[in-house]
């Protein structure tokens, strides 16, 4: 990411500094100042907030690349983010009708929709024996 970084503010005439990029400090306050205040962190709330919105687009996503017109590799790129929605689900409380959903995706029916198909699956922590 820092290469990436370079390499774009190499193009650049004003380079912004990396620090305000990725919000660790607004390079026009106290320069001296290395770590974040409380104030610039996003509170609990809001992290629980932007994740419950990102699972419940990840799901939306799987629903449209289980659509026959996506094929075999609609089906096969959703493979690890059903795992990461599983891990998800299993360990954030109140999401347990959802971990139904996706732990039974694979019978999900309607018109356009592929019904059954067995993909190969990550290995949950919960289901190693």
């Amino acid at each position: 990411m820092i290469h990436l970084y370079d390499e774009i503010q190499d193009q650049r005439d004003n380079p912004t500094p990396l620090e305000k990029i990725v919000g660790l400090r607004d390079s026009e306050s106290n320069s001296d100042q290395s770590v974040p205040s409380a104030y610039d962190w996003p509170s609990v709330n809001a992290i629980k907030t932007e994740a419950d919105r990102l699972a419940r687009y990840i799901c939306q996503s799987i629903e449209y690349l289980y659509r026959i017109d996506h094929g075999i590799l609609g089906l096969q790129s959703t493979t690890y983010s059903q795992s990461v929605l599983r891990k998800f689900f299993r360990e954030t409380k109140g999401y347990e009708r959802e971990l139904a959903w996706i732990l039974q995706v694979k019978g999900m029916q309607g018109p356009g929709h592929r019904v059954g198909v067995e993909l190969m699956t990550f290995q949950d922590a919960e289901v190693v024996d």
